[in-house]
Parts: C-alpha cells; sequence; structure tokens
C-alpha cells in the first residue's frame, strides 16, 4: 500500500514550482478583471465596464494572432530578455490602469500595453513548455492552477496601493519562472540533440525546432492539409466555449453576492481545484487528453450552468458561475497540453499552435463579453427573455460539439520510429504480422497485471527490445521517469530482467 510519504515524493519529483509560471499570468487576468484588487468601484460590475478592458481584450487577441506567425519560425530561447520586456509592459500598463482614473487615454495605453506584454508571455510559456520534458510539462499546467487558488484567497480582500503593486508584480513573477524553465529546456537539449542525429543516420528526414526533433515521415502521413483542418476545427470548437463563458461573464459580476452569501470565492475555488485534480490525475494515473471527449463531458455541464441562469437568486448565480469557472479552467489546461501535444507531432512550432490557439480563446471572450452586454440591454428593456438567450446557446454548443474531429487523441508524445519504417520497405507483410501480435500482448498484458497507459506505452518499447536511453529520446522524458516506469513494469510482470520480460512475447 502507497504510504502518505511515497505520495508526497511523487508529487514533488513531478511539479518544479519554476515550471508553473503562466499560472502567474493566469492569476494576473483574475486579480485584474474579476476581483476588486485594482478598481475598488467595479466590485459586482461587469468586467466590460472599463474602456481599458477594452483596449486589453482586444490587443492580447490581435497580438497572440500576431506573436505566433512571427515567432512560428524562430528559437525564442535566444531572446532571454523577451520575458522581461512582455512582463514590463504588464507590470507599468497594470499600475498606470490603476492610476487612471477618468483619463480615458491613460486607460487605453495601459490596456494596449498589458495586453501586448501577456500575448508575448503566454506565446513564450507555451513554447517553454513545449521544450522541457512532455510528462513534467503534463503536470506542470494543470499544477499552475495552485497559483490562482492562493491568489483568491488574498487579492479579493486587498486594495490600495497594496493591491495595485502586488497584480503588478505577477507578471515579474511569471518572467524569473519562464528564464529559469527555458534554462532546464537548454539542460536536455543534448538528449534531444541525440535523438536527432540518430534518426538522421538512418536516413530519416526531420524539422528541427530549438532542441527537439519532429519526425517529418509522421507529418507526411497525416499530411499537412489534414492538420491544419484539425487545427482550425478544434480552434473554432475552443471559441465557442470561450463565447459562452465570456457571455456570462458580461451579465454583471456576481462576486459580491458570493462573498456576502459565503464569504469567499466559491467559483474561482473550485475551478483552481478542478485544475489541480488533473494535475493529480496526470501524477497518478498518466492518463492521455482527448479533446472531443472532454469537451462531451463539459458540454452538459455548461448545458447546466446555462439553465441556472434563466433563475433569479444567490443560488442560481452560484451554480453558473462555478460551471463557468470549472469549464473556463480545464479548457485552459486542456487546450494547452492539446496545443502542445499538436506540436509536437509537427508540422506546426509551438509558437504558432499556443499563439492562434490562445488567440481563438481570447477572441471568443471578447465577442461574448460585447454580445452579453448587449443581451443584458436586451433583457432589461423586455425585448427578449433570458430562457431564449440560454436555448440559443446550447444550440450554438450543439453546433460546436458537431465540428470537433472524432478519434483524435492529443498526446504530448512524438515518436521517431525510423528503424521501423526501414524495415517495413523491406518486408511490410511480416512487420505487420509481428507489431500486431505485439501490440496484442502489450494490451492483454496491461489489462492483467493492471498497468498503466503510460507503462503500457513503455511495454511496447520494451517488448520491441528498445532500450532505456532509446525511450527516453523517442518519448521526450527524463532518465528518473523512464527508470521508474520500468521499474513499476517489472514488478507488475513479476519479472527481474530484460531477458525475462522478452520471454514472455516469445511465441
Amino acid at each position: 500500500m502507497t504510504s502518505l510519504s511515497d505520495i508526497v515524493l511523487k508529487i514533488g519529483d513531478s511539479i518544479k514550482f519554476r515550471h508553473l509560471g503562466i499560472g502567474f499570468v493566469w492569476a494576473w487576468i483574475y486579480c485584474s478583471f474579476e476581483t476588486s484588487a485594482l478598481y475598488p468601484d467595479r466590485f459586482g460590475v461587469g468586467i466590460n465596464a472599463d474602456i481599458s478592458w477594452l483596449a486589453s481584450a482586444a490587443s492580447v487577441t490581435l497580438c497572440l494572432f500576431a506573436f505566433g506567425f512571427f515567432f512560428r519560425f524562430r528559437d525564442l530561447s535566444n531572446h532571454k530578455n523577451l520575458p522581461f520586456i512582455a512582463a514590463a509592459l504588464m507590470a507599468c500598463g497594470t499600475f498606470a490602469s490603476a492610476m487612471a482614473g477618468d483619463w480615458a487615454a491613460v486607460g487605453v495605453l495601459s490596456g494596449i500595453a498589458t495586453g501586448v506584454g501577456s500575448a508575448l508571455l503566454i506565446v513564450l510559456w507555451g513554447d517553454a513548455l513545449f521544450r522541457i520534458d512532455a510528462e513534467r510539462a503534463e503536470v506542470a499546467i494543470p499544477a499552475a492552477s495552485g497559483v490562482m487558488l492562493v491568489c483568491s484567497f488574498v487579492f479579493p480582500y486587498i486594495e490600495g496601493i497594496v493591491a495595485v503593486v502586488g497584480v503588478s508584480a505577477l507578471p515579474i513573477f511569471s518572467a524569473v519562472c519562464l528564464v529559469l524553465t527555458y534554462g532546464d529546456a537548454s539542460d536536455s537539449s543534448g538528449e534531444c540533440g541525440r535523438s536527432e542525429k540518430r534518426a538522421e543516420a538512418c536516413g530519416v528526414r526531420l524539422f528541427s525546432y530549438g532542441s527537439t526533433a519532429v519526425h517529418a515521415g509522421r507529418s507526411k502521413a497525416v499530411g499537412r492539409k489534414k492538420t491544419t483542418g484539425e487545427l482550425l476545427r478544434f480552434c473554432l470548437l475552443v471559441c465557442v466555449a470561450y463565447f459562452v463563458i465570456g457571455f456570462f461573464s458580461a451579465l454583471g459580476s456576481p462576486e459580491s453576492a458570493f462573498q456576502e452569501a459565503y464569504g469567499f470565492d466559491v467559483s474561482t475555488l473550485v475551478g483552481s481545484v478542478s485544475g489541480l485534480c488533473l494535475a493529480v490525475w496526470f501524477i497518478f494515473f498518466s492518463s492521455r487528453i482527448d479533446m472531443t471527449v472532454l469537451f462531451r463531458w463539459l458540454s452538459p455541464l455548461m448545458v447546466i450552468g446555462i439553465a441556472a441562469a434563466s433563475f433569479d437568486g444567490v443560488l442560481p448565480e452560484t451554480v453558473l458561475s462555478v460551471v463557468i469557472s470549472i469549464a473556463d479552467a480545464v479548457l485552459q489546461v486542456v487546450v494547452m497540453l492539446h496545443f502542445l501535444g499538436m506540436a509536437r507531432r509537427g508540422p506546426f512550432a509551438a509558437a504558432f499552435v499556443v499563439g492562434v490557439s490562445q488567440g481563438f480563446i481570447q477572441m471568443g471572450i471578447l465577442l461574448g463579453n460585447l454580445t452579453g452586454a448587449k443581451a443584458e440591454d436586451f433583457i432589461l428593456s423586455g425585448v427578449c427573455e433570458m430562457w431564449a438567450l440560454s436555448l440559443a446557446l446550447v444550440c450554438l454548443l450543439s453546433l460546436a460539439m458537431a465540428l470537433a474531429p472524432t478519434g483524435y487523441v492529443a498526446s504530448m508524445r512524438i515518436a521517431l520510429h525510423e528503424e521501423d519504417d526501414v524495415r517495413k520497405d523491406e518486408n511490410p507483410g511480416a512487420l505487420l504480422t509481428e507489431e500486431r501480435a505485439r501490440e496484442k500482448r502489450v494490451a492483454e498484458l496491461s489489462a492483467e497485471k493492471g498497468l498503466s497507459a503510460r507503462e503500457s506505452e513503455v511495454l511496447g518499447y520494451l517488448a520491441k527490445g528498445r532500450s532505456q536511453p532509446y525511450i527516453r529520446e523517442e518519448l521526450v522524458l527524463s532518465k528518473n521517469t523512464v527508470a521508474t516506469h520500468v521499474k513499476h513494469i517489472y514488478q507488475k510482470l513479476g519479472v527481474h530482467s530484460k531477458q525475462e520480460l522478452l520471454d514472455l512475447f516469445e511465441g
């Protein structure tokens, strides 16, 4: 039985605090637009009630697309000053926005500064998380919700210069963590470089992006056109989901009612805990992410929240806000993981897919907020009822789900099956039969012995006679991670050597 100390050690080994720096960006967004820390007079008012918000929302949307295209062929790890430029823009813009008062011009300029800075920081974080150990990235992104959790217990209750300085410092903390994360990525570049040289020695053409090699053959198999279509379809799906989230965010913030009734921000607390639950799931169960399936689970939950919007009172408002917060937290994590996985498979760079996907998210929020503000005017004037708008949003979500690709699992893993490609050319029939038999045996042993999805994947390589260094390079994992998986596989299968394991696949 696993002891508490073993659980703590496993969590500590899986998470590095500096990899959670993107959580400071999320916390900055939360503190700036969903609390009264910077704008005490905005408490209980929709976030689109300020000109600086519109300037920030519009600029971050445009800049995410622009930075994604501009940086798609550039090695961002060599530009050590970019994180601090982005942090300086956000910090100065935040301070100026809080002090602007009735000066609309200052509010617009500060909003543009925060929008440009946050867009740059998000794209840089996507690139940095793409470069580190893939398994650590899978844990770090959802675990970054913990930063939001801490901030939800602090910033809603402070105001004045202390709050302004605190919120302005969040992007600086993020930039420091980002530089340290790039340092971790450069430390692991040697292993990726060896993987690239080994593949090139086998005659396999590679797209090289930074320190990670991506197999061009896989890109050809999938097809650039098909991959682009999947990218756009998922982006549209995400945009619609965040349109719904932005729509209800604009209908007036019920945070004041929450804190009066419960004493703290219930929705943000639940949303942050949802992200942390994903991190725990990845650490102990090593599951893959299927974004289409996730949307099918989230859609009924969002429908419940939309239905609650048709009723008055603190409880329906709580249900709506909690559901929206959970959807926001989970989607933010899974979208980042999904599109980083798409970048690992190629042919797109991480900066490009992160910039485009996050751009669609911000576009959905912006359009949702603007539409929600108009809808609120229509409701107050009696032109339409809330139930009719809720029904329209449910239909929109259903249409978006129809556009989602099926059978498409987002993995943070890449594979360079160069030796198998050579063998397949020599004797395709024999190799296909051998592969099917081996895969069937791996599936049988995994089900019989209770192997996790990750352990089953590693077992597939061990069954081919692959070494641990080979597996480490193939799956972009650290040395300790692979060694731990192999140790658990040996224990569960009851073998003590590589030959004993291979004997399980004989005949």
